[in-house]
């Protein structure tokens, strides 16, 4: 561990200990694990320890460990944040958070912030900003980072309809430039808990043949999916989604991809609570030559002392 990141630690445990004395107290653990068709796995575990410093804003430490594998080789990565969060400003929720992050014997900041407001009307406005490191070892290799700004504004129509779009940049430090939009539809159908949902993607970017990552000059995709969320007996929440999609890379032929996800929610006890999802995603399913499937795995608990 380098003398950077032991300065942070140290400089982190200090502040939250200072804010302990007069605040309630409470851990997070998430964990996550992916596996894809080209055999890289990631497994990443991040444990938050939180302190309320007032009834809706909070301090918190978050330590990330990351292992990522492949048939020949395996990287280790790890990293220290800082976290604040406000939701008690009227309509506004804020939160921030700047660390440092340790992989190949090198290190680089990184930090993430997030604010929504959002209209008692239904009008919800959310803006995300962060920078991390690309997840892939010629990434690792070049030191190719990027940074995200994000932003998404939701639309109510009706009780029963409701319009999503908005707009993300992606600023890679290799020199390439990611511009893309969302568009998004959520209809509620008759059953209860049921919802059908349509989903439109695209991004372009600025620089080609950029080495370490996924890297079209366009790429557009849409989802149709149908949803499912239902509370069951003893403060558990189930939650589906399924459904076809289509995508297109560049100029090639659109091709097919499906999606399935699964949640789980579970009230265990005061104070202590439980979510898990899988996520699997299958594309270019008609072209054996460039499939690619991955699955990802996550889980979390909370607890409130």
């Amino acid at each position: 561990m380098g003398l950077k990141m032991k300065i942070i630690i140290l400089t982190a445990i200090a502040l939250l200990c200072a804010s302990s004395a007069f605040a309630e107290f409470y851990p997070e653990f998430e964990g996550y694990y992916t596996n894809d068709s080209d055999n890289m796995t990631e497994a990443q575990n991040v444990l938050s320890v939180n302190d309320f410093i007032g009834k809706k804003t909070a301090v918190g430490l978050l330590a990330g460990f990351s292992n990522y594998s492949d048939p020949t080789r395996t990287e280790n990565t790890q990293s220290i944040q800082l976290r604040y969060t406000n939701a008690a400003l009227s309509r506004w929720s804020l939160s921030a958070q700047a660390g440092m992050l340790e992989y190949l014997k090198r290190s680089m900041s990184v930090y993430g912030g997030n604010a929504v407001y959002e209209h008692p009307g239904g009008f919800r406005l959310e803006t995300t900003v962060d920078k991390s490191l690309l997840d892939t070892f010629a990434a690792f290799d070049n030191d190719i980072s990027v940074t995200t700004l994000s932003s998404t504004a939701d639309f109510p129509l009706s009780n029963k309809i409701t319009l999503i779009a908005g707009g993300d940049s992606r600023s890679f430090s290799d020199g390439n430039e990611r511009l893309g939009l969302i568009g998004k539809g959520i209809f509620l159908l008759p059953v209860e808990g049921l919802s059908l949902q349509v989903w439109h993607r695209q991004f372009r970017d600025t620089k080609l043949d950029s080495d370490g990552y996924f890297n079209p000059v366009t790429i557009n995709f849409q989802r149709y999916l149908l949803s499912y969320r239902k509370g069951l007996i003893k403060h558990i929440r189930l939650s589906l989604k399924a459904g076809p999609g289509t995508q297109q890379v560049n100029d090639e032929q659109r091709t097919n991809t499906i999606y399935l996800e699964a949640g789980l929610e579970k009230q265990i006890r005061s104070g202590l609570s439980f979510s898990a999802s899988y996520i699997y995603t299958d594309s270019y399913i008609d072209n054996s030559l460039l499939s690619y499937k991955i699955n990802i795995l996550s889980c979390k608990f909370t607890y409130l002392f």
